[in-house]
């Protein structure tokens, strides 16, 4: 078969991206794969939130997905030409297919999933839970929801214990929660690409995310597998699908044997947003008029602790845990002003005041509310060696004494990332910390001095020795300057952070 024939062969049967910056396996062996279609691979969009490699199934650039090549088409991919039968033959392509699964959060997937684990003797390392964000049918009522959980409690269950069996120590490396939305006609989409506005998440697709966060955690407790690394919701792929920061309680956090589950975590991963104040007709499907909701103590909700406590109360559970990634994002609400009413610093101020912290090597806030006092607090307990604060908003105080200690003598030691630090009392329109011009900046933003518009950095970026270098920096009000660039990291900061952008 000619050249062109076998790559014509190839391409139809297997999509592969056409930016080079999601060629795909960065890094892993196979760099002269050829590119044909459209197709973005979602478990790589985003490499900033290390998520573990997955090959199990890509998205096209419209978000719907596609299934990767198992076992016959990589045999097909070695007949391709010679140079990609060697690349497609070496060790760590041959063996991912057996390390990592993408399992559907269904009674056939996960039953399926649990023979397979039978038969390949325990090479599994890495296992990503993919709950399935259905089209509401009028006629699914919460018994038959309720019913349809337990099976799948009762199989995952059998399924951890199968993996347990087969794995020294009864540990798994990496288990990931993710959600994608499947229309009636079977196409699947991530949570980003569905038509809803970019401050929403819909309500099937949290709904869907609090159903898999409880099935995981309800099957980890029950089963004898433990885990040594967990992300939520927060990896690329996941923009616009968090879990509501009061659901986290919906699952029993001082049960023993969830303690002892989560006894070897050393790394968090995970993504909250607000409560969602009327689950019923607050966030409205794409195409859906909104309906006023009853009369409601909105007020009371908003202060009731469950909101806060949540993410606090699971850290406690985790005494080895040396990487923390956390991630927030607001939620516009049609019918209560959560940017007034509701007060997210509360989250961060019950993390800091847990009596004991664990020592991280790695510590990412990604989009938080925070005091001063609190957030100085938690850098300084936790002590990370490498920290990343991006998109961090001081309801109260000033960053003067946090970024002091960060470029001081017991700040971080290997990497330190500031990013669009915001200071904002009240109702008061916010103003950001500027740092020097450089060249590489996030992005370009710029202030008036004496007439003159001055370049001003919103990022400092800075390794090793360097991070003890001292540091100017403002605090202004900036315009940004009308670019590509930055129109794409705005669009970019409103998908990552809802309405907190």
């Amino acid at each position: 078969m000619a050249g062109a024939a076998r790559f014509s062969l190839l391409s139809s049967l297997i999509p592969i991206p056409l930016d080079p910056s999601c060629s795909l396996i960065w890094k892993r062996g196979i760099s002269m794969l050829p590119r044909a279609g459209n197709a973005v691979y979602s478990s790589m969009q985003c490499q900033q939130r290390d998520q573990p490699f997955s090959t199990a199934q890509t998205t096209s650039s419209n978000g719907s997905w596609h299934s990767w090549p198992w076992s016959p088409d990589v045999c097909r991919l070695r007949l391709a030409c010679k140079a990609l039968s060697a690349k497609a033959s070496q060790g760590y392509f041959r063996q991912h297919f057996r390390r990592s699964q993408d399992v559907d959060l269904t009674s056939e997937a996960l039953q399926a999933f649990t023979k397979r684990v039978e038969a390949r003797c325990g090479q599994l390392r890495n296992l990503n839970l993919i709950g399935i964000a259905p089209k509401p049918r009028p006629g699914d009522e919460r018994g038959e929801a309720r019913a349809r959980r337990q099976n799948h409690i009762s199989y995952l269950t059998q399924a951890f214990d199968t993996i347990a069996e087969r794995q020294e120590n009864h540990r798994l490396e990496s288990l990931t929660l993710r959600v994608v939305i499947v229309h009636l006609d079977g196409a699947r989409q991530l949570p980003a690409f569905n038509k809803c506005t970019r401050w929403y998440i819909c309500r099937r697709v949290w709904v869907s995310a609090v159903d898999t966060w409880q099935v995981a955690l309800q099957a980890l407790a029950a089963s004898k597998l433990r885990i040594e690394k967990l992300t939520v919701f927060n990896d690329g792929s996941m923009e616009l699908c968090s879990l509501p920061c009061n659901m986290l309680i919906t699952v029993d956090l001082e049960d023993s044997r969830l303690v002892e589950s989560l006894a070897n975590l050393k790394s968090l991963s995970l993504s909250v947003c607000d409560r969602i104040f009327d689950p019923n007709r607050d966030i409205v499907e794409p195409g859906q008029k909104y309906e006023p909701s009853s009369p409601r103590d909105f007020e009371a909700e908003a202060e009731d602790e469950t909101n806060f406590t949540g993410v606090a109360k699971f850290i406690k559970l985790c005494s080895k845990l040396e990487e923390l990634h956390f991630h927030y994002c607001r939620v516009f609400n049609p019918a209560f002003n959560v940017h007034t009413g509701f007060h997210p610093a509360g989250i961060l101020q019950r993390m800091a005041e847990l009596e004991s912290l664990p020592k991280l090597t790695k510590c990412t806030m990604r989009g938080i509310f925070a005091t001063e006092t609190d957030l100085l607090a938690f850098i300084k307990r936790t002590d990370a060696s490498d920290l990343t604060l991006e998109h961090i908003i001081l309801v109260k105080g000033t960053f003067r004494a946090i970024i002091d200690h960060c470029v001081g003598d017991h700040g971080p030691r290997q990497a330190l990332l500031l990013d669009s630090l915001h200071e904002r009392e009240g109702n008061e329109p916010g103003t950001m910390v500027l740092f020097p011009w450089y060249k590489g900046r996030r992005a370009e933003v710029a202030i008036p001095v004496d007439g003159i518009d001055v370049a001003k950095a919103e990022s400092l970026k800075r390794r090793g020795d360097d991070i003890k270098q001292p540091v100017s920096f403002l605090v202004a009000h900036p315009w940004f300057i009308a670019s590509p660039t930055n129109m794409i990291y705005k669009a970019r900061d409103r998908l990552e952070y809802g309405a907190n952008s």
